[in-house]
């Protein structure tokens, strides 16, 4: 379970578990199209390609600001286990795709208007190696307080850390996976371990 203390200053070279809540309820995340362009936004922001807007100027690149090392998008919010590696890198990434992501759902959603988040993002400081293990198995193991299986649970990171293949370049899990020796096979049985303790939070 996440620590209650959040920060605004984020130190180089430390992980931290941001997240935030879209507002009033609003379960962006319900739909597919939604999930797909938050992920195209990390893959614009943090993958090696490079991708234009339409006057043809280059997005910024932020892959030697910020790792992504694990998400999962649930309908009403976001969590991320993200790794800063130099100034402002998780800032400018949650701001960019955040701003992004509200445009896109302003032009697609009827009469919607504004911000699309209830506050700003909050991140808390993951402060070792053990509570790296589990922020990234409790985000992995979201999909549960939907009552939705999380180990084929398409809008998370759990299925690239099980799998030989990762699905995104941008996606960063060896800063988990070298904590099981890469073995997949002992992450998903700590992440399975953790299945009663989660469901006993709600």
């Amino acid at each position: 379970m996440p620590q209650k203390n959040v920060v605004k200053q984020y130190q180089n070279h430390a992980y931290y578990h941001a997240y935030n809540h879209f507002v009033d309820g609003l379960e962006l995340f319900s739909e597919e199209k939604y999930c797909q362009k938050m992920l195209q936004l990390f893959d614009r922001y943090l993958s090696s390609s490079v991708h234009k807007d339409s006057t043809g100027m280059a997005y910024s690149k932020l892959v030697d600001k910020v790792d992504v090392v694990a998400y999962c998008l649930m309908p009403t919010h976001y969590h991320l286990l993200v790794y800063q590696k130099a100034d402002r890198g998780i800032t400018e990434l949650v701001h960019r795709i955040g701003t992004s992501l509200g445009r896109y759902a302003n032009a697609n959603i009827s009469g919607r208007r504004g911000t699309i988040f209830e506050t700003a993002f909050k991140a808390v400081p993951v402060s070792d190696d053990s509570y790296l293990w589990h922020i990234s198995r409790y985000i992995h193991l979201n999909p549960l307080d939907r009552n939705l299986n999380y180990a084929d649970y398409a809008w998370s990171s759990y299925q690239d850390y099980i799998s030989s293949t990762t699905r995104h370049d941008w996606l960063k899990k060896e800063h988990v996976m070298r904590l099981f020796s890469s073995s997949k096979r002992d992450y998903a049985q700590f992440v399975a371990d953790g299945i009663v303790m989660h469901l006993s939070r709600k």
